[in-house]
């Protein structure tokens, strides 16, 4: 029992120096317990400087006041006429008319920092002109309504060298007025630190992909490995994988560096944010199969119809990928939740991959919820995706399905060794006689071929048979009945086996008559072990019972010999035996 210490350090038992030696120890203890929660702290204030840094960095270029105008049309030849300016936070959108379709952000520049040449923001389906003074500098987008969405695009405008101290204007035109004036990641800085703060922005997916890559091809490794029953399940999960993985190349902004090309990046993001709860429902739908209660039928079916409006509507050119992400989200939050539930039961019932899964189907649900509030109702204001973070919950899963999968392995081959070993008594019950222990008579074939072979490949080194056949056994089952003469059955046989070399067989030819294959040559040799054989019988007390024995030996005579003429020399030689008063070995005589 362990004893509490007073203040003076010792026990209610037991010497000071055992205390100050407990003290010193709970000390270290404490000191690497502090240690880590310090290294651990350390790591979080790290990732949360790198994500604060970007934002810091941007906000600290502007030292001027923001201000907006807004119009109805599209203006022409209006950028030095604007005079009814209004101040406003650049940091959120400017308070806008719901009939306003364009918006100017103007700021003055400063004039101390030369080397911040690069001007760097974020649009979502605007187009957009950078105006410096009164002389337009870039342009990027239609000021017109389109078909087809303009997607995200990442602005990296460079400003001439005499930028310093002018006044800066962006020019935003969008076709629906809840995405106009939208700007985020607004920053002026050097070229380096622009690039670095993409990178920077794109940690959380960089650090998810290798994640992501690597689950995959375990998963491809477990379904080319461990087919069967699961196949389906790998199936859905390397689909979830893939989904997620194209998603989270979608999402990056470092892509705009090597592959600018908006719309696709937008409608492959779009798609593909249909997409993941689709094929994590599938999953869900395979892990639920056999649940009667588990609707996830309904919920996939939801899923698919969703995106299928969706697409539909976009090719009609009503916009309807981003308007429907509405109506997306309230339904992720209903159908996972849902699906969570389910997934409980099962757990309740002892589903362990229902339990393992309940993690990343709450991170994936909750991450999504709040990348969706933030980037597409603007409840938030950070930028940064969230979701890709998930993948490390789901890594839990993965793990969950090898855990499960080795489990059911091991339950598997040790049924299987369970089954074999039944396999081999039942062999060995078959081709075994159960008085004597000795092989039965349905083995002689197997053993006397692979006699045969052996001997055939070691160059003509022969061997012999001996039948033997216990004298006058049937006066013993007469006089003292069946139940000894078993008991005289299985001491002889027990006899004749301990007596043998290793490379001898013992066979129960019939009745009180025994046949051994021994892998000798040398008839001296064979006829001294066959009269071992004969004097022990003679001499031993084999159940109770003084009995002797008579035996015929006789040769294999290369490959022009036969089983049954080898048989018919062997059973010869034994009749001799018995003909010349029993108890003797006789050699066939032809050998």
């Amino acid at each position: 029992m362990r004893r509490f210490t007073g203040p003076s350090g010792r026990g209610a038992t037991g010497s000071p120096q055992k205390a100050d030696h407990r003290n010193e120890t709970e000390q270290r203890k404490g000191g690497i317990r502090m240690r880590r929660q310090n290294r651990w702290q350390r790591i979080g204030l790290l990732c949360l400087l790198l994500f604060l840094l970007p934002v810091q960095a941007g906000a600290a270029a502007w030292d001027g006041s923001w201000f907006y105008h807004e119009e109805k049309a599209v203006p022409f030849g209006r950028e030095g006429q604007i005079a009814d300016w209004h101040p406003y936070d650049h940091r959120k959108r400017p308070p806008l008319s719901p009939d306003s379709h364009v918006v100017w952000l103007s700021v003055q520049l400063p004039d101390d920092a030369p080397d911040r040449n690069v001007l760097m923001f974020l649009t979502t389906n605007q187009a957009v002109r950078v105006w410096l003074d009164r002389t337009m500098i870039y342009t990027w987008g239609e000021f017109r309504p389109t078909r087809f969405d303009q997607g995200t695009v990442f602005h990296r405008v460079a400003l001439p060298g005499d930028f310093a101290g002018k006044q800066l204007k962006i020019e935003l035109y969008a076709a629906k007025n809840r995405q106009l004036g939208i700007v985020h990641l607004l920053s002026l800085d050097t070229p380096s630190r622009q690039v670095q703060r993409i990178f920077l922005y794109d940690l959380p997916v960089i650090l998810a992909l290798p994640a992501a890559a690597a689950m995959i091809l375990l998963m491809l490794l477990c379904q080319y490995f461990y087919s069967g029953r699961w196949n389906r399940l790998y199936s859905f999960v390397i689909g979830f994988l893939l989904v997620f993985s194209c998603w989270l190349v979608s999402a990056a902004k470092v892509r705009s560096l090597f592959f600018d090309h908006p719309v696709f990046w937008w409608y492959m993001l779009s798609i593909l944010a249909y997409l993941l709860p689709l094929s994590a429902n599938l999953m869900l739908s395979e892990l639920l199969k056999d649940k009667p209660y588990a609707r996830m039928k309904l919920v996939t079916g939801v899923n698919a119809l969703l995106f299928l409006l969706a697409a539909a509507g976009e090719l009609l050119g009503l916009h309807s990928m981003n308007d429907l992400m509405d109506v997306f989200y309230p339904l992720l939050a209903a159908g996972e939740t849902a699906a969570m539930y389910w997934c409980w039961r099962a757990a309740r019932q002892g589903n362990r991959l229902c339990r393992a899964v309940m993690v990343p189907l709450a991170t994936f649900t909750l991450l999504g919820l709040l990348d969706g509030m933030a980037g597409h109702f603007r409840l938030f204001t950070w930028h940064t995706f969230l979701t890709p973070l998930a993948i490390y919950a789901f890594l839990y899963f993965v793990i969950a399905i090898l855990r499960e999968k080795l489990r059911r392995e091991h339950r598997l081959a040790v049924h299987n060794a369970g089954l074999e070993r039944e396999a081999a008594r039942a062999l060995q019950r078959a081709e075994t006689d159960v008085l004597t222990g000795c092989w039965n008579r349905s083995v002689l074939n197997r053993l006397l071929a692979s006699s045969i072979t052996e001997a055939v490949q070691s160059g003509g080194h022969g061997f012999a048979v001996l039948l033997l056949d216990i004298d006058h056994f049937k006066r013993v089952n007469d006089q003292f009945g069946h139940v000894a003469g078993d008991r005289v059955l299985a001491a002889f046989a027990q006899m004749v086996r301990s007596s043998m070399g290793p490379g001898c067989s013992c066979i129960r030819w019939g009745g009180e008559e025994f046949m051994i294959l021994m892998d000798m040559e040398e008839r001296e040799a064979v006829v001294r072990q066959a009269q071992l054989l004969r004097r022990k019988t003679e001499s031993a007390d084999l159940g109770g019972h003084r009995i002797t024995c008579s035996i015929g030996v006789a040769f294999w005579h290369g490959r022009q010999d036969t089983p049954d003429a080898l048989f018919k020399r062997v059973d010869t030689a034994l009749y001799r035996a018995k003909q010349e008063g029993r108890n003797r070995v006789v050699l066939a005589g032809e050998d």
